[in-house]
């Protein structure tokens, strides 16, 4: 079965800015490392970084 998940532009950006997947938490707008393994590499997660400055995405 698969699930569909709908979002708005804001809920997207979350998502792609959210440094979980790369096994890292922010807290009190500081990085720390998880517990947890990443489900994404450091290099996607800094290009979809990158990607998102270029298109002036905020």
């Amino acid at each position: 079965m698969l699930f569909f998940i709908f979002v708005n532009g804001n809920g997207l950006k979350k998502i792609l800015r959210n440094f979980t997947y790369i096994g890292k938490l922010k807290f009190s707008n500081q990085i720390h490392l998880g517990s947890h393994k990443p489900i994404v590499s450091t290099t996607l997660f800094n290009h979809v970084q990158n990607k998102l400055e270029k298109l002036g995405i905020k």
